[in-house]
Formats: structure tokens, C-alpha cells, sequence
């Protein structure tokens, strides 16, 4: 099943307004990416911020990292409501991710 957007129902006093709201999925497929993760985060955010139209929600995979990938995604996911991750208990490889 693939989501496509969301659709919210406002209830007025006169009725119901509905409203359709796209969604874009961003997977990031990771391995020992903590260097790099802070700056991603940041051009994510700039990127999200100038698309109002739009929900976004990032979906970070743990390709098995041995360095501290897991741990930044964890915290980036306690401090974003719409942050998701996997992780994969050993690299499988970007195909897999």
C-alpha cells in the first residue's frame, strides 16, 4: 500500500471542510553517515520549510553503521514527530536499504 497524501476533515459549525494535503516520503538509506547527518538534517529542513504545500516525512534506514548513525537518527526521531527509522542488524548493502 502506497500513501499518497492525507486527507484532513476540519468540523465547522456548519458543516465539514475537507482538504487534501500531499505527502512526499524522503527514505534515506544510511551507513556510518554520522559525520554527515547534522548537515543533512539542516538541508532537509531548509528544503521542508520553503514547501508549505506539502507534508513531508523522512524515513532514515540503518544499513547495520558500526559508528553512531543510529544513535543521531534516534535522537533526530525524539525530537521529530515526523521522523521514522529502520535499522538492519548488519549491512545488507544500498539494495536492500
Amino acid at each position: 500500500m502506497r500513501v499518497y497524501g492525507i486527507i484532513f476533515v476540519i468540523q465547522l459549525s456548519k458543516g465539514s471542510f475537507f482538504f487534501f494535503l500531499k505527502l512526499i516520503s524522503v527514505i534515506v538509506p544510511c551507513y556510518n553517515e554520522a559525520a554527515a547527518l547534522p548537515y543533512f538534517f539542516d538541508e532537509l529542513d531548509n528544503v521542508v520549510s520553503k514547501m508549505a504545500d506539502y507534508d513531508f516525512e523522512a524515513i532514515y534506514v540503518d544499513d547495520g553503521s558500526s559508528d553512531e548513525t543510529l544513535s543521531i537518527v534516534k535522537e533526530r526521531v525524539t525530537s521529530d514527530a515526523k521522523t521514522r527509522y529502520l535499522s538492519f542488524s548488519r549491512n545488507f548493502g544500498k539494495e536492500s536499504a
